[in-house]
């Protein structure tokens, strides 16, 4: 009789799971794609994203239709001010919050996917005794995971590096790449060539995509301004730099005074980033985590001038396993305003061979598998209710 009434309860509940990421789209996006993966495997399934109203978490969850809860907690930052000395305080008082609304609310588990955002409700998890999982997009974990790691032992990973950093054999560390949120658009090669006829293309030019990044990047696109009006293959070259909106006006102006013959589009916004892969002859990028990944799941060779002032210098460590692998070259920003990208520029167009063999190393396809694969852990995790580790 007992067991008879237990059953309904059971099979009434409705999974839930947390999804913890904010402050940039390199772990919002991310955490997006696993919760769309989730919602494949099971339908019914409640998910929840938390994280901060001031990052950009607090429009995109929303907007892709997700609930969005809140949490307080700011960096440790000097922008902050005398603030950052209360992160301590502040932390640990959203997280207590977070493990009572994760007991009141049925959490089964909770997915931190990177982020200073995202601690509160890994924390929290643990307190509640919620299972936890947690995903790391770079080479270096950033410190929000570094210090989630000590509340939990499952960690999936883009970088085969980052396994170097579990602490003994209890952790279990899977490279699951990066999860990218499927899209339906037309076959490969469709897309490039409507952007090479909107561009002006002629079916010997090469294309060149520079961006740094979804608010661009001041000393990248002036480096790929210079470099346009002194590659030596300037001829059949076109470049397509991405400025971010602050800062196009600026730079058409100095546009403006470039030699008559440079080939520069500018744009505020690439609204088809997957036609400007599979357009690009080379791309031109920071090292942010998801650049990587889209580089490497469209087989782009690249150029990659990581961002100087990242969390624990995590950009450089991501170039660097790009480098290793043959499938990208490497500048330094600093020294973006010495020349030397068109150099590289020139040097890389001039061995078609070797922006082949880039391309090559370059490719994978294990970050169109990522998203489904964590959905698939988190999944075993909340069956498996003994492993709550």
């Amino acid at each position: 009789m007992n067991q008879n009434t237990d059953q309904p309860e059971a099979a009434d509940h409705r999974l839930h799971v947390v999804m913890a990421a904010g402050g940039t789209g390199g772990h919002i996006y991310p955490a997006l794609a696993v919760a769309d993966q989730l919602r494949t495997l099971d339908p019914t399934m409640r998910i929840t994203f938390s994280g901060t109203k001031r990052g950009m978490e607090s429009d995109l969850i929303p907007m892709n239709g997700y609930d969005f809860a809140p949490v307080r907690v700011i960096p440790f930052s000097r922008q902050e001010g005398w603030k950052r000395y209360l992160v301590p305080f502040i932390l640990l008082s959203s997280a207590v919050q977070s493990a009572v609304k994760f007991r009141r609310d049925r959490v089964d588990l909770v997915i931190g996917m990177g982020g200073y955002p995202s601690m509160p409700a890994v924390l929290g998890a643990w307190f509640a005794g919620v299972p936890r999982l947690l995903h790391e997009s770079n080479a270096i974990p950033g410190k929000a995971n570094k210090f989630a790691l000590t509340f939990t032992q499952n960690l999936g990973v883009v970088f085969a590096e980052v396994e170097g950093h579990k602490r003994g054999s209890k952790y279990d560390v899977r490279v699951v790449g990066l999860p990218i949120r499927e899209t339906t658009h037309a076959p490969h090669n469709n897309g490039s060539n409507r952007l090479r006829e909107r561009l002006g293309l002629q079916a010997g030019n090469r294309l060149i995509v520079v961006s740094g990044g979804s608010a661009g990047a001041v000393s990248l696109t002036n480096a790929a301004l210079e470099a346009a009006s002194k590659c030596r293959s300037s001829n059949d070259t076109v470049f397509l730099i991405k400025t971010g909106g602050k800062d196009f006006d600026r730079a058409a102006e100095k546009l403006a005074s470039l030699p008559v013959g440079a080939k520069v589009h500018l744009i505020a916004h690439i609204d088809d980033m997957n036609a400007a892969y599979e357009s690009a002859d080379l791309f031109i990028s920071r090292a942010g985590a998801a650049s990587i990944a889209e580089l490497s799941q469209n087989a782009v060779p690249s150029i990659l001038v990581p961002y100087p002032w990242a969390a624990d210098d995590h950009q450089r460590h991501n170039a660097q396993a790009m480098v290793a692998k043959g499938a990208a070259m490497t500048v330094e920003d600093a020294d973006l305003a010495q020349g030397k990208l068109a150099g590289l520029i020139d040097d890389l167009l001039s061995a078609p061979e070797v922006l082949r063999s880039m391309s090559a190393r370059a490719s994978t396809d294990k970050h169109r598998h990522a998203a489904g694969e964590m959905a698939s852990w988190a999944i075993d995790l909340i069956k498996n209710r003994s492993n709550r580790k």
